[in-house]
């Protein structure tokens, strides 16, 4: 009861909008005024002004609740509905003109009253006949334009919350890339191999200025290739295989069709991070980060496997969160993100779904 009242609220506003209000009196009353020098007497003016008002705020109404823009039905029924609507806009066109039949009969003089009031009545069917197509047409247009404004305003919302988010994950991402400690261990890591493997200091170099360079370059990317999302991973991984030595092995198992599929930026990077972060470097055996690809129907499927069972969400962790969110606001409830134990019950399972499409 209550959406359906809420409905009705929000379309009486939106029909009462200022924007609105001044092409109603403006069309109004110019109608309001030739029926007045037509007829010459005011009452054509008070007809003119309630059928004016009456095509801008009543001949959407039918077209909003009988047969709104993209209805998914056959065509019968669509067909049917729109007798329906065409039948409503009669009777308010017919309903209107028989009101302002009786009050001037009872108004306006006339020697002849009946032969006067017989003639008038004839001839101004034509109006009604007229008045009927375009009621109904303005009432289309009417209603299209206020349906095309909501399509608008949710298309701005979403925008705006996903570069809301999006921003939410630069900053994570960004806390994590230059957090002293991330930053300490590698520097040092780096100069270690400086005196032992120049070669292999300099790749971690590399590997360390790409990420660093991905967290600042894509923030105004909310959608990248998931081959550069997995680069992005793999330069991650090797950076922590290097560091972590026999303790953690990486396994990255890639699809060469879903390659060129767009995914949100930095999305499988965070459940690469919390494999290495919650599952490796908290166990002394470590143990392997593996990252598989697949195409599975429609949809492209990412899973990432880690060391140990998984012992729920960390409180205060936000990652998950905020893809979770990106998800929704990208895909509309048509991708999902399931993090879980493995059924070794020795592993955990991070699992990414997103349509092979794209964003809906």
């Amino acid at each position: 009861m209550e959406q359906p009242r809420a409905e009705v609220m929000r379309t009486l506003r939106e029909l009462l909008s200022y924007r609105r209000l001044l092409v109603t009196f403006g069309v109004a009353g110019t109608m309001g005024v030739i029926e007045w020098l037509g007829l010459g007497h005011p009452i054509g003016l008070l007809f003119g002004l309630a059928m004016g008002l009456a095509a801008l705020l009543i001949s959407p109404l039918p077209w909003l609740w009988i047969l709104p823009w993209g209805l998914k039905r056959s065509p019968v029924e669509v067909f049917f509905r729109a007798l329906a609507v065409i039948a409503i806009s009669s009777v308010v066109v017919v309903t209107g003109f028989a009101v302002f039949f009786a009050v001037r009969d009872a108004m306006v003089p006339h020697p002849h009253r009946l032969l006067w009031a017989a003639y008038a009545h004839l001839s101004a069917w034509s109006s009604v006949v007229i008045s009927i197509p375009l009621f109904t047409a303005s009432g289309w247009g009417i209603s299209r334009h206020m349906q095309l404004e909501r399509r608008l305003e949710i298309h701005d919302e979403r925008e705006i919350s996903l570069r809301n988010a999006l921003q939410e994950s630069r900053m994570l991402a960004m806390q994590s890339r230059l957090d002293p400690h991330f930053l300490f261990n590698a520097l040092n890591l780096v100069a270690e191999l400086c005196r032992e493997d120049p070669l292999e200091a300099e790749r971690c170099v590399v590997r360390l200025s790409a990420l660093l360079r991905a967290a600042l370059d894509r923030a105004d990317q909310p959608m990248i290739a998931l081959s550069s999302e997995l680069d992005l991973c793999a330069d991650y991984l090797e950076l922590c295989r290097v560091r972590f030595g026999d303790r953690l092995r990486v396994r990255i198992d890639r699809c060469d069709s879903a390659e060129p599929v767009r995914v949100p930026s930095l999305a499988v990077q965070v459940l690469c991070e919390n494999a290495v972060r919650h599952g490796v470097e908290k166990r002394p055996q470590g143990g392997e980060v593996h990252v598989e690809v697949q195409v599975l129907g429609d949809q492209v499927v990412l899973a990432v496997t880690s060391p140990g069972p998984f012992l729920g969400e960390r409180k205060g962790g936000i990652g998950l969160e905020l893809t979770r969110k990106r998800l929704a606001l990208v895909y509309r409830g048509k991708a999902r993100l399931e993090v879980k134990t493995a059924s070794d019950g020795e592993h955990t399972l991070a699992v990414l779904a997103i349509p092979k499409g794209g964003a809906a």
